[in-house]
């Protein structure tokens, strides 16, 4: 493993960190402008949260290159969707709702990395739009059914998460990874109803299950 790819990666993710924990200090104020996103603050659960993520982050890249023989663009993607998955997971879990900007953050680093691929890597522009477009459509298109069937059991900003999932890993990886984190929110749920913490009528928020199942996907091969 070449040395300036580990220090690009940590560097990376301290930065990408860094904005995540700037956010979600200032949504917690109420003040997302440009101008007081630049500003320091510090609040206490978000900072854990967010070193917690930098050291999940740092050894999802390192696992991704050593255990999954994944190449640097991979190891980073899941470092940087790792860091993506649990401020939406914190965010559903306090708020009950997935921002539309963090959709959009999510659009852009797929579009960069799809950049990079065409560009770097010399992948057929068509050929990886069409693999993209298929998973999120297809990953995307059948939980906007199921949202649309059940009309409270899913939201519609779990059906934007999974389609950016769906640009990112393409079909298999992103079915893998609905299973996990259905089977983990089902498993979880059941134990809340036993505890009578929940009722049936409860909504409970998808995405940090999704994140605990990104984890599993890692571990998994992803």
């Amino acid at each position: 493993m070449q040395i300036q790819f580990i220090v690009a990666a940590c560097l990376v993710t301290l930065i990408s960190v860094a904005a995540a924990y700037q956010y979600l200090v200032h949504r917690i104020d109420g003040k997302c402008q440009t101008k007081a996103f630049f500003v320091p603050a510090f609040e206490k659960l978000p900072f854990i949260l967010c070193i917690t993520t930098l050291a999940l982050a740092v050894c999802t890249y390192f696992y991704s290159t050593l255990i999954g023989q994944r190449q640097f663009i991979r190891a980073l993607m899941n470092a940087e969707v790792l860091i993506w998955l649990v401020l939406l997971g914190y965010i559903d879990l306090r708020e009950k709702i997935i921002p539309n900007a963090l959709i959009l953050v999510g659009l852009a680093f797929w579009g960069v990395l799809a950049l990079i691929d065409i560009f770097v890597a010399h992948t057929p522009w068509l050929e990886l739009l069409k693999n993209c477009l298929f998973g999120g459509l297809l990953v995307g298109g059948l939980l906007f059914l199921i949202a649309l069937i059940s009309k409270s059991a899913l939201g519609m900003g779990d059906v934007k998460m999974f389609f950016v999932l769906g640009l990112l890993y393409g079909v298999m990886d992103t079915y893998a990874l609905l299973l996990f984190s259905m089977v983990i929110m089902a498993v979880i749920s059941l134990i809340l109803l036993a505890c009578k913490k929940v009722t049936t009528k409860t909504k409970i928020p998808m995405a940090p299950f999704v994140t605990i199942g990104f984890l599993l996907s890692i571990a998994a091969g992803l």
